[in-house]
């Protein structure tokens, strides 16, 4: 395993057991890539596999714009259902409101964090639009997609000041939990 550490070969030995009791052939095939894709090619770039910063504070603001936009337009798509591992779908999907024409500012300004967190040269590739969970939402445990998300990171624009915190919990390269 890369690395090779007790906790990350813990954690993907039992992704691939995981994986190996799912019933849809499809979905096993996939598991089994991607688990062996994170498990045995992909490099690792820090100690830890992930970090936590600020995101720039202007683009923060504008996203935030977009996202209170995106949130009150009755036309503001569903996240679509195929993302749930398993055929198993949130009781509410997330709302994905899209960013449109500042998919490229995003781009451009997170990029060279994202050079300067694994000290890699890197392409950027993409810019999703802005995830809302809702109350009955979740988003699963997963390893993201090896192709395009090997170094990728989640931005947080905004919340309901009202609401409960929402955990988001990540396992790093030992095999340990942190939200």
């Amino acid at each position: 395993y890369i690395p090779q550490t007790p906790g990350w070969q813990k954690l993907l030995s039992r992704r691939f057991q995981q994986v190996s009791r799912l019933e849809d052939e499809g979905s096993k095939y996939n598991g089994y890539m991607s688990t062996v894709h994170s498990a045995l090619i992909t490099p690792n770039f820090t100690e830890y596999g992930w970090a936590l910063t600020r995101g720039p504070h202007d683009l923060v603001e504008i996203l935030l714009a977009r996202l209170i936009t995106g949130i009150n337009n009755p036309d503001t798509p569903e996240e679509s259902r195929d993302r749930e591992p398993g055929g198993e779908y949130p009781l509410e999907p997330p709302l994905m409101v899209p960013i449109g024409d500042l998919e490229d500012r995003v781009i451009r300004e997170l990029h060279p964090i994202h050079e300067a967190w694994s000290k890699t040269k890197l392409n950027a590739n993409n810019a999703y639009g802005l995830r809302v969970y809702r109350n009955q939402s979740n988003l699963q445990m997963h390893i993201d997609e090896s192709s395009t998300h090997i170094i990728s990171s989640i931005l947080h624009v905004g919340h309901d000041p009202d609401g409960e915190p929402w955990p988001l919990v990540i396992e790093d390269l030992h095999g340990n939990t942190h939200e």
